[in-house]
């Protein structure tokens, strides 16, 4: 029985019991026996999974709006803290000094229009030491860029900061919230139903936010603007649909967003004019 050989592409029809079909095998063999586990396990001794797991990870690169400061968080062995630099060199250094994996994910909100301050949040993700008293709750604090002073200013996972003031806003469940970091003014507005994705206006005057009702399959949700020196909410062209994912245009005289008409069908892009 002959074998088709490929020698530099050309093929070539040996017999099994030809010395140039064993000396083949022999190649065969020394290579896919000896050659590749011979690099595998020099590969191998090159790093560890350990060094693998522990290589420092950089994440939520953010910009002051100055754009003379930028801010990211370093991820080393598990353990997550906050790094800035700035200048005309960009010279970085660790703001935070957070020694421990405790299981909760550092995530940064932004710069204060200033740039003087950061506002980022610490997460609950798991209890990793099954502790039945461990806090869950997700905490908001100001991080002071000059030297590291952190305060804790609210409970919750998330927010958006004003453009032209120092604020920020957050909803929890039907509450709208507004506060100055640093100092004690704290607005809730209720609403009905349950207020997710706020943003702020360019002009830091106006919030729109997402009011959800219902429960499926009979859901449906609004799109709401607050006006803080009217302090009134305005419905956005209320329907029985879903509204979600709103967007101001950069004048701030439009919104965008997402309408699905029910559960089971596309959504539409839209905008309004108000």
């Amino acid at each position: 029985m002959d074998y088709i050989i490929l020698f530099g592409g050309n093929p070539m029809n040996i017999s099994k019991t030809s010395p140039i079909f064993k000396i083949y095998l022999l190649l065969v063999f020394i290579f896919f026996f000896m050659v590749i586990p011979g690099n595998l396990k020099a590969r191998s001794s090159e790093f560890t999974i350990k060094q693998i797991l522990s290589s420092p990870f950089p994440s939520s690169l953010t910009a002051a709006p100055s754009g003379q400061k930028i801010a990211w968080i370093f991820d080393y062995q598990g353990i997550q803290n906050i790094w800035i630099a700035e200048g005309q060199d960009f010279t970085s250094r660790q703001l935070t000094k957070y020694k421990k994996d405790d299981g909760r994910h550092l995530r940064i909100m932004g710069f204060l229009p200033k740039g003087e301050h950061i506002i980022f949040s610490k997460s609950f993700i798991f209890n990793p030491d099954q502790n039945p008293q461990a806090d869950k709750d997700s905490k908001l604090y100001l991080l002071n860029c000059s030297n590291g002073e952190q305060k804790q200013i609210a409970t919750t996972s998330s927010c958006v900061i004003s453009p032209t003031a120092r604020r920020i806003a957050y909803t929890k469940e039907n509450q709208l919230v507004i506060l100055s970091p640093g100092k004690e003014e704290v607005k809730t507005l209720k609403s009905r139903g349950r207020l997710s994705s706020c943003q702020w206006s360019p002009d830091g005057k106006r919030l729109v936010v997402v009011s959800n009702r219902g429960k499926f399959p009979n859901k449906y949700s609004y799109i709401l603007i607050y006006d803080l020196q009217a302090n009134q909410f305005k419905y956005i062209d209320a329907s029985i649909y879903i509204d979600a994912r709103p967007a101001w245009s950069p004048d701030g005289k439009k919104i965008a967003f997402l309408r699905r008409l029910t559960s089971g069908h596309l959504g539409v892009l839209t905008s309004k004019v108000f």
